[in-house]
């Protein structure tokens, strides 16, 4: 490999996340970082306007890169692990409070939302808890971060769950 494309970033490309939850499609962490990226900076764009978008750009697509080491970890032992042992940049980037790295933090749980829905709309019928617990915790940090976020994302998840019955990218 290169000093531009390294082995840590073609790993990205291989690591499946989800791996704890039984998934019709897989999904590699480069395909959701590059996907929290779309949802942060239209976040940014139409929600707040005045951010740094190159910064969410930035953030989103580095914000799992320890797992091009680590493999996917779940959420829960991610927080844990991120506060004592993860000291990386991507660890530092998103876990300070800047309002950059806290728009990344809901994209990335409204990226699981979707991603979750879609497989709803699969026909997984393993995953309703999964997608219950994502959506009460971006709910939750949406309220924490902002009310006008909260009305921006309660919209947003009742055109998700309208979409289900649509055709949409890869879901047939």
């Amino acid at each position: 490999m290169t000093d531009i494309f390294n082995e840590m970033d073609a790993r990205l490309s291989v690591i499946q996340r989800w791996v704890v939850v039984d998934t019709i499609k897989k999904q590699s962490v480069a395909e959701h970082c590059f996907n929290v990226e779309r949802i942060a900076r239209r976040i940014a764009e139409d929600w707040f306007g005045d951010v740094d978008l190159d910064l969410v750009s930035q953030i989103a697509l580095h914000h799992d890169d320890d797992e091009a080491i680590s493999g996917d970890i779940p959420g829960p032992a991610k927080n844990i692990l991120s506060e004592k042992y993860l000291d990386s940049v991507a660890g530092m980037w998103y876990n300070s409070p800047c309002l950059e790295r806290q728009i990344v933090k809901l994209a990335d749980k409204m990226e699981a939302y979707w991603f979750l829905t879609m497989e709803a709309k699969l026909g997984n019928k393993y995953i309703a808890d999964y997608r219950s617990e994502v959506e009460y915790k971006a709910m939750t940090f949406a309220s924490e971060f902002s009310s006008k976020v909260e009305d921006h994302l309660r919209v947003w998840l009742t055109r998700i769950d309208e979409v289900r019955g649509k055709t949409h990218g890869w879901v047939t």
